[in-house]
């Protein structure tokens, strides 16, 4: 998440910003917010707890379309802002033309790291559902 979150940053997470969470089932039993667009949020990836931030919100269309660029085939267009893919990350997000627009699934979001070049994210395991968001993420800079 550099630059936004770097080494001795302090992170807190407000576990009841998007409504609170039976403590069994991993499931919201009552919610009053969704994750917007620009929200860093927190989930569980293979085992570890991950911060990225929100770019893409249930239902908000996702436009991708073919670049010619070192190192990336496609460009996805999101929340206004233009993305580097390659064929695979194309592709792990439901691309399959050049030329293309699909949406983000009902009940998930598109998470992206800040540095987007470094950055294992949605664009290689796909989208998160919202009821594997942990809640969101405040930073206090060092």
């Amino acid at each position: 998440m550099e630059p936004s979150l770097k080494d001795g940053d302090c992170v807190f997470i407000f576990k009841a910003a998007y409504g609170i969470k039976h403590p069994l089932k991993n499931k919201y039993i009552f919610r009053w917010a969704r994750p917007k667009s620009g929200d860093i949020i927190v989930y569980r990836k293979d085992g570890h707890f991950t911060v990225k931030r929100c770019l893409g919100i249930s239902e908000e269309p996702i436009e991708f379309s073919k670049k010619l660029g070192y190192n990336y085939d496609y460009s996805m267009k999101v929340s206004g802002k233009d993305i580097p893919l390659t064929a695979v990350q194309f592709r792990n997000l439901g691309g399959m033309s050049d030329e293309e627009q699909v949406r983000v699934p009902a009940g998930y979001v598109l998470a992206l790291g800040d540095n987007l070049k470094e950055s294992y994210d949605s664009r290689d395991y796909g989208f998160v559902h919202v009821d594997g968001i942990y809640g969101k993420v405040f930073i206090w800079k060092k």
